[in-house]
């Protein structure tokens, strides 16, 4: 107001001067009145500070928070290494199944495997004390019958107590399997040897392991199993054998309640060479190495930043329990060779599973294949199905095709081939 009171007098003048006159002098006032106006605002703004730059602060406005290091750090090194290292380590201790000739990471050696089982076994002896059946029972000695022929055909020991002499180690006939001996042709897998693997199999030298056999009388166990022990090692003078080393007894434990599934001896067999199977295929070994890996990526699940106990449910859903149905379906193709090997009818098998499959729909409760560590029986029974042809060409290399026609002259001989005895 005040700028407008003191240019008053100026502006009538102007504005009753000649009209080109006020044209001009209205031009220079306009000029006049905007240079002012901008003296005015660069006053207004004006700062002795230097202007501030632009700035991102992510989680705060804070201009002296440090900066995160560049590069890798310490922490990070050590992650990479166990990581590479780990990889290394896990394929260096791959290695095929020589039955089957899966793959798989086993780091742990025969003996180690045999003193995990050592603690098992006594618990096992001294829980089932009073319900163990004496060495001449019935039962017994049909159960021992059954896998004295299977440990013996197949060159895998002697039963504990067996008053036969041992026959030397042979080479039994087997199927190619399709694996090669090195040299172009197909041949044999080779027989179970866990030691030959970790020192070194000598020319001339045998390795037997002695089994203990052991019939728990409890009904309502529906369940087998056996146990991997320590080698005995022998060595062939002339025909004539040398115990060199005192062994401990691998434990095969059959419970009485198995007995209505197994039915005859055939059935028997179909379960007995499913559990000599597992040693056979070193499972218990597998699944102690296997664990290591299983821990290993729950941890890197939580490293990552998946929640707590995420990581653990997928590794057991994901692995844990596939791995446990394939070890299944390997010892039901290992064990059917293994008992075909020994002149037991291979269709028992199938038939045993069929009825364990009854036994277990009968039972109720929830079946989900996923949620199992053992595979649906019905599954099973289509794998040994499909493996019967080559069950009977084990058989009848090993048997000579006889096994059919031995009939009452096996069973009088107290071989019990191609006889299908009930189970008292």
């Amino acid at each position: 107001m005040h700028l407008t009171r003191a240019y008053t007098p100026f502006l009538q003048a102007v504005l009753r001067g000649p009209t080109c006159h006020r044209h001009s002098i209205r031009s220079n006032l306009v000029r006049h009145f905007e240079r002012k106006h901008l003296l005015l605002a660069s006053h207004r703004n004006l700062s002795i500070s230097t202007p501030r730059r632009a700035q991102y602060s992510r989680f705060d406005d804070n201009p002296n928070r440090p900066r995160p290091p560049t590069g890798l750090q310490k922490r990070d090194v050590i992650i990479y290494t166990l990581g590479v290292g780990s990889i290394v380590y896990y394929i260096f201790h791959l290695e095929q199944v020589p039955e089957t000739g899966r793959w798989r990471f086993m780091d742990v050696s025969a003996r180690f495997e045999a003193s995990l089982w050592e603690a098992s076994y006594t618990d096992l002896s001294n829980q089932f004390l009073g319900k163990l059946l004496p060495p001449s029972h019935v039962i017994t000695q049909q159960v021992h019958r059954i896998v004295s022929r299977i440990l013996e055909a197949n060159d895998l020991g002697t039963l504990r107590g067996d008053q036969r002499t041992p026959p030397p180690t042979r080479a039994v006939p087997q199927p190619s399997f399709g694996f090669t001996d090195g040299g172009g042709d197909e041949g044999p897998p080779d027989l179970w040897d866990p030691d030959a693997t970790g020192h070194g199999a000598v020319s001339g030298t045998a390795s037997r392991r002695e089994w203990n056999l052991l019939v728990v009388n409890d009904e309502k166990v529906v369940n087998a199993m056996a146990a991997p022990g320590v080698l005995a090692h022998s060595e062939s003078f002339n025909d004539a054998s040398v115990i060199l080393a005192t062994s401990d007894e691998a434990p095969i434990v059959v419970f009485t309640g198995i007995l209505p599934v197994a039915r005859d001896e055939q059935g028997l067999a179909a379960i007995l060479g499913h559990e000599i199977g597992h040693v056979v295929a070193r499972h218990a070994a597998e699944r102690y190495s296997y664990s290591k890996v299983l821990i290993a990526l729950a941890w890197l699940a939580d490293l990552i930043g998946l929640p707590f106990g995420v990581g653990e449910i997928m590794t057991t859903l994901l692995m844990e329990l596939p791995h446990s149905r394939k070890q299944e379906y390997e010892a039901d193709k290992i064990g059917l060779n293994l008992s075909a090997r020994a002149c037991f009818d291979p269709t028992a098998a199938p038939e045993m599973f069929k009825r364990l499959g009854s036994l277990e729909r009968s039972g109720g409760g929830l079946n989900v294949s996923f949620l199992n560590t053992h595979p649906a029986s019905d599954e099973r029974v289509k794998q040994l199905q499909a493996l019967l042809p080559e069950a009977f060409t084990v058989r009848a290399s090993a048997c000579g095709g006889m096994s059919d026609y031995l009939g009452d002259f096996g069973d009088a001989a107290g071989l019990g081939r191609g006889v299908r005895s009930p189970l008292l």
